[in-house]
């Protein structure tokens, strides 16, 4: 589902201030038991151009196509482009 929309924005709004996420990667993770796992575990790749972090957290992100969700996201990163965030689903 994720795959399909690399490249597009992802946004999370405030009251006060909006960031806009571009998810840059979707990746499945290696180590996937089907047995422990219902799904393959995979993990996402945003970068936001704003350059204040967010704080680690769950966010109520919008997009055009998937609506809104529910995603933990961990800033990992920061450079010239921004601020990289991951949400890692289990």
């Amino acid at each position: 589902m994720f795959a399909a929309e690399i490249g597009t924005v992802f946004t999370i709004r405030f009251t006060d201030a909006q960031f806009d996420l571009v998810l840059s990667e979707a990746t499945l993770m290696e180590h996937h038991n089907p047995l422990v796992h219902t799904r393959a575990p995979f993990s996402l790749l945003f970068v936001c151009p704003d350059h204040r972090i967010l704080e680690q957290g769950n966010y109520a992100i919008d997009h055009e196509r998937l609506g809104r969700i529910e995603i933990f996201i961990v800033a990992v990163a920061a450079d010239a482009d921004g601020v990289h965030y991951e949400a890692v689903f289990n």
